[in-house]
């Protein structure tokens, strides 16, 4: 179940345990990768003056595998290259894929607090990812006000 790459040796409980750890290591840098990279986008969202729910937005663009729209939120990265984003979108994929094999299903995010920063134009967003499972994690996702939306920093 979710360890198809250990079929050959036993796994202890520690090992699980610390495999997972590792996976959720690997999802947090990840995001970081992502946030740190490109886009500009026309997407309206429901609640454009909601951190929190900007945040969940995101997160399933990335589950439902809608790559550009997610890369075209990233503000970091508004005069890059169309060469660049394409590179960016490249690796995207494979780490959500890489994900995908390691990890079930998520089926459901929630946005667990929003903390907006300096003069109202920062914002992390903790968010709560549950997987088909039942397993449960945590993750930050960090948010910039930009182009009157709130968009990935």
């Amino acid at each position: 179940m979710g360890f198809q790459g250990h079929a050959d040796k036993d796994l202890y409980p520690s090992e699980i345990k610390k495999e997972k750890t590792e996976m959720r290591a690997l999802f947090c840098l990840f995001l970081l990768l992502c946030l740190f990279s490109c886009g500009k986008s026309n997407k309206v969202l429901t609640s454009r003056d909601n951190p929190g729910d900007a945040a969940v937005y995101y997160a399933w663009c990335i589950v439902e595998e809608k790559y550009d729209e997610y890369i075209q939120a990233m503000q970091s990265c508004d005069s890059a290259s169309e060469d660049y984003k394409n590179k960016m979108k490249i690796l995207v994929k494979q780490m959500v894929r890489q994900r995908r094999s390691q990890q079930d299903s998520c089926v459901e995010i929630e946005c667990l607090h929003a903390d907006i920063k300096y003069d109202g134009s920062y914002a992390n967003t903790f968010l709560r990812l549950r997987y088909a499972g039942d397993s449960t994690e945590t993750v930050m996702l960090p948010l910039v006000w930009s182009d009157g939306r709130w968009r990935l920093r």
